[in-house]
């Protein structure tokens, strides 16, 4: 195909240009939806699978057998998987290059194919104390046939670690040569062992701070014979909290990654790496939070290597100095759920004087000897629950003989869901709070109890209107339940973390705790709330369009109605309000238009076909209410109300469609993934004509009111008998108008509903459902015997309560919605209060913590 015949052919300027022409030829033939796309790559892949098997295999060949690239004398025989291009070098080449990059992955061509190599064999060795360079008054054993010690088991090391008072040990005095081992070292790539020489000099560093200086952390304090890279500890934390991979299945990882033939061939390094992996993350925790700077009494405060959440209220953080004198007071208040967890159960130690414990109490975690003497002199007094069959409160003192710990209890605030700071506790039974010395209630601290709704309805009855966040002042929209979303991420760990040590498993936890908060503080705008509040908005965005687009449709009909009625009375007062109304639909009109693409998409123009969409405003061209007097039962004049819309639409504003999801139907709204639109459109469009039907009956009664109050009593004079009329009149008008919206709002339903039969109840309202008796204030009128109800009256709320207490039943619903309503109004008000204080509390937290370093 050419140039020319490629780029689509557009109309003259002088031609008349319609936006359907464009649509056929820029509509693609298929959606492209992520599912689709993902189809359609594996198509293309199957066309090349073959080629990419070609590929695979030929990387398996030696492409420098005759000579190494970079000497051009030996043979290339020694590759690097590691290194970008994969180089091929001869053995001496490939050892030059990577004396400092030892932990690469390395293959050796033998026999016709490649096989994998350890670094020892490329001659490659680890030189201590000089930046990676060797030592000068290191002897080079190899060069001079000296022995190489290698420690095979953790008894062994464990001797070879015997250290001096300091709890280092010294290298080699000086004058003498250097004896070189076998050091173990763990890095991401696999587990590597490496000839190692120490630095020898008269002031060499430990052995351990040698292996420090080249980012190599020491297994142990003595001589050590193991090593763990940084970054391959910093990755096996990672993995645990994002992954929760245990300890053992990374080592395994690392085996297989190392010899994937015989993995128990590789050195079994779990042991070290669970204990070096608890001593890294100590020490990163301490390093994060400024400890190692000689502030001893700041480093021994609980909770100081722990975070907390930036968008809470906390005095002398992110509060200013006159915080107490702003109201409203509920907006300082802290916001906070309690629950257990019994999933994360701990097993009994067989030997618990080998338990070693580090820093205690300051993390998330209580202090464990406070908590011992808690428990130790706390009173036990079982009870059954009071509520409905609670499990957690009635087994609470079961007795495990088996478990230490039958669960673990924690504090974290309601709004984002971060964890409190020195507030997680084992339980060794249940989940109670006890009478005891140990526990006190600070004075002047303000207790408001309160109960989440996942919980409440398992309470009484009563509890729910004592409890409910809902119902307290001050609570805004928290659930009170955020806590229950936060144990299921640290529950993938328990089936690894209950056979730990109490002190491991309590690192465990703190570990977990710490990184849920510094992820949830770093990306603050994206926590719950931010994302609660940024879904409200765009639910919130959707429904006030689809409502201005029904009211624009409701204005519409009204102008229409007003329109025919002018063209019957030829009234400049009718003429005036016509001007009037369409201005002000002008501007609803463009609006409406201006957002319609940001929900509607394409299909605002055309559906896949390229066909346009156009459709009457209202439900049928019977609906259009008289002038002065119209009544209801007169609909032959009703016949000729809206012209053409679709030739009609570029001249009157009222005669434009809309459009609505309704406007389309369901069907074609579903093959564009607006379902969501069409739901809410649906509940809006019930709405309104549960509104309509409501109008309607509100009008009718004033008729019949009017009808017995003024007309009947007005029959002697004409003044009152016409005002009477032309109040009759103006409730005809509103009844019949009411019976627009509602057919409108029935035919979009229909469009809408998937199930036709559930809108059942909605039948269409004719002229003659409409009738205007005063039979509803007088039954005992003649000539009523066979005359039923309308149906619309059939469908209203207080028959289908029905009895004698109807009435009373209907005001006590709608006594309760409205209290809920106004509750929920409440509880919004108060949200967005207290987001306008986060935004300004989460810079000031972080102000304060770069305070703290600049310090």
């Amino acid at each position: 195909m050419s140039r020319e015949q490629s780029i689509p052919s557009y109309p003259a300027q002088s031609e008349t240009i319609f936006i359907e022409d464009f649509v056929k030829e820029i509509t693609p033939k298929r959606k492209r939806t992520q599912a689709w796309l993902q189809g359609e790559f594996m198509r293309r892949w199957l066309r090349v699978a073959g080629k990419y098997l070609k590929l695979l295999l030929d990387s398996e060949a030696c492409l420098n057998q005759e000579a190494c690239p970079a000497c051009n004398t030996d043979s290339a025989t020694w590759r690097c998987l590691t290194c970008f291009g994969t180089p091929e070098r001869c053995i001496g080449c490939m050892r030059q290059e990577h004396s400092r990059l030892p932990f690469h992955s390395f293959e050796e061509w033998r026999a016709g194919h490649w096989q994998a190599a350890p670094a020892a064999a490329l001659g490659i060795r680890l030189y201590m104390g000089h930046g990676g360079d060797i030592c000068p008054r290191a002897i080079d054993s190899s060069a001079v046939g000296g022995s190489i010690s290698i420690c095979e088991t953790a008894d062994a090391e464990l001797e070879a670690a015997e250290a001096g008072a300091d709890g280092w040990h010294q290298p080699h005095g000086s004058g003498g040569g250097c004896r070189a081992q076998l050091l173990t070292v763990v890095d991401i790539t696999g587990v590597h062992e490496l000839p190692v020489t120490w630095c020898n000099c008269p002031h060499a560093l430990p052995l351990p701070e040698q292996l420090m200086a080249l980012r190599l952390y020491p297994a142990s304090q003595g001589r050590p014979q193991t090593a763990f890279t940084f970054s391959v500890l910093d990755n096996f934390l990672l993995s645990n909290v994002e992954n929760k991979v245990a300890a053992y299945g990374y080592f395994r990882r690392l085996a297989r990654l190392t010899n994937l033939v015989c993995p128990h061939d590789v050195p079994d390094r779990y042991r070290e790496l669970a204990r070096c992996a608890r001593q890294w993350t100590c020490l990163k925790a301490q390093k994060k939070y400024g400890h190692g700077y000689g502030e001893r009494e700041k480093e021994k405060v609980c909770g100081s290597l722990a975070s907390f959440c930036v968008a809470c209220p906390q005095p002398g953080v992110n509060l200013p100095a006159d915080w107490k004198d702003f109201m409203p007071r509920w907006v300082y208040f802290w916001q906070l759920v309690m629950d257990g967890n019994f999933k994360q159960q701990n097993y009994n130690m067989k030997h618990p004087e080998n338990d070693v414990g580090l820093p205690d109490g300051l993390e998330y975690m209580v202090k464990q000897d406070k908590f011992a003497a808690h428990i130790a002199t706390a009173k036990e007094t079982p009870t059954r629950s009071t509520c409905n069959d609670h499990k957690a409160v009635n087994n609470s003192f079961v007795k495990r003989n088996h478990l230490k710990v039958t669960g673990i209890g924690a504090i974290v605030c309601s709004q984002h869901a971060c964890w409190v700071p020195n507030s997680g506790v084992n339980f060794e039974r249940g989940e109670q709070v006890k009478q005891s010395p140990h526990l006190e209630v600070p004075e002047g601290l303000e207790v408001i109890p309160a109960i989440g709704q996942f919980h409440v309805h398992g309470h009484q009855d009563k509890c729910v209107a004592r409890y409910l966040p809902l119902f307290i002042k001050g609570a805004g929209n928290a659930v009170g339940d955020t806590i229950k979303s936060r144990w299921p991420a640290m529950n993938e760990l328990a089936n690894s973390a209950r056979h730990m040590a109490t002190e491991p498993h309590h690192d465990v936890i703190n570990n977990h705790m710490r990184d849920d908060n510094e992820m949830k503080n770093a990306g603050i705008e994206e926590t719950k709330l931010m994302k609660k509040a940024r879904r409200s908005k765009q639910n919130g965005e959707r429904i006030r369009w689809l409502n201005g687009g029904i009211e624009v449709e409701q204005r519409q009909i009204k102008i229409q109605a007003l329109v025919r009625r002018f063209d019957k009375s030829g009234r400049s007062a009718d003429f005036q309000t016509i001007q009037r109304e369409r201005r002000q639909l002008a501007k609803d009109l463009d609006w409406v238009t201006q957002e319609a693409p940001k929900h509607m998409g394409s299909l605002l123009i055309s559906d896949i076909h390229g066909d346009t969409v156009v459709l009457p405003i209202a439900s049928d061209k019977n609906d259009v209410p008289e002038d002065d007097d119209f009544m209801a039962e007169n609909d032959d004049n009703d016949k000729h109300i809206l012209d053409d819309l679709a030739e009609e639409a570029h001249i009157d504003p009222e005669k434009r469609t809309i459009g609505l999801p309704s406007a389309f139907g369901h069907a074609r709204c579903r093959r564009h993934g607006l379902d969501h639109l069409v739901k809410m459109e649906l509940r809006l469009q019930r709405g309104q004509a549960n509104d309509a039907i409501g109008k309607v009956h509100s009008h009718i009664t004033w008729q019949s009111v009017l009808y017995h109050k003024r007309i009947c009593p007005a029959r002697k004079s004409q003044r009152l008998a016409a005002a009477a009329r032309d109040q009759v009149s103006s409730q005809t008008v509103q009844v019949n108008l009411h019976r627009l919206y509602y057919n409108h709002a029935r035919q979009a339903m229909l469009a809408l509903s998937e199930d036709v039969n559930s809108l059942s109840d909605y039948e269409e309202m004719k002229p003659e459902d409409l009738t205007s008796r005063t039979s509803l204030l007088d039954p005992s009128e003649r000539g009523l015997q066979y005359l039923g109800l309308s149906w619309i009256w059939q469908i209203d709320v207080q028959l289908k309560l029905g009895g004698e207490k109807g009435k009373t039943l209907l005001n006590e619903y709608a006594r309760q919605h409205w209290m809920k309503a106004r509750c929920r109004r409440d509880r919004a008000v108060e949200e967005l209060t207290i987001l306008r204080h986060e935004m300004d509390w989460i810079p000031r937290e972080f102000d304060h913590q770069a305070d703290i370093w600049r310090d």
